[in-house]
């Protein structure tokens, strides 16, 4: 109980709901003290976060909050047993599986989890970056057996197979 909740994305606070104290099924006073977040379409759709069960909320309805912005605290509060946050994605206005929004490639985090006729959905491309340029590094002089040592690691490391590592000797 007491727990920092944070917004997990962008957005504006569409519903920010006080718990009046009773306990009901099937309404909003169901999920206690709860904010709803409205967040940028994404592909044509509706796209809000519900925070439910809340002791506290720290922001007020019509507000622009930022991801990672704390919200409220979690609690106990409506129709529930025992402190905890109840987190919802809701897309297009349906409730759909939070680990596919949570997950950093927006598909499910593992194979463990189930998504019945939900389909993950797909992440922006991103721009493509340059790949890194070929730098070259002269060492020496060293001994002998500093240089075996440095060969092992540069084996050790994939290097010498893949070409990337090349020992040139000098005789001095």
């Amino acid at each position: 109980m007491g727990t920092p909740v944070y917004a997990a994305a962008d957005g504006t606070v569409e519903t920010a709901y006080r718990w009046n104290g009773r306990r009901t099924q099937g309404d909003t006073n169901s999920y206690g003290n709860m904010l709803k977040l409205r967040h940028a379409d994404y592909r044509g759709g509706r796209l809000e976060t519900l925070y439910a069960h809340l002791s506290k909320l720290c922001v007020a309805q019509g507000e622009t909050v930022y991801e990672g912005q704390l919200i409220g605290y979690s609690g106990d509060t409506g129709n529930c047993y025992g402190a905890h946050l109840h987190f919802e994605v809701r897309y297009k206005n349906r409730r759909v599986h939070p680990l596919n929004w949570l997950d950093a490639d927006f598909a499910a985090a593992s194979t463990a989890v189930r998504l019945g006729g939900y389909q993950s959905v797909a992440r922006p491309a991103a721009e493509k970056t340059q790949p890194a340029q070929m730098q070259m590094v002269t060492v020496g002089p060293i001994s002998n057996g500093d240089a075996a040592r440095l060969y092992a690691l540069c084996g050790d490391l994939g290097l010498v197979e893949s070409g990337l590592y090349h020992a040139a000797y000098t005789e001095v």
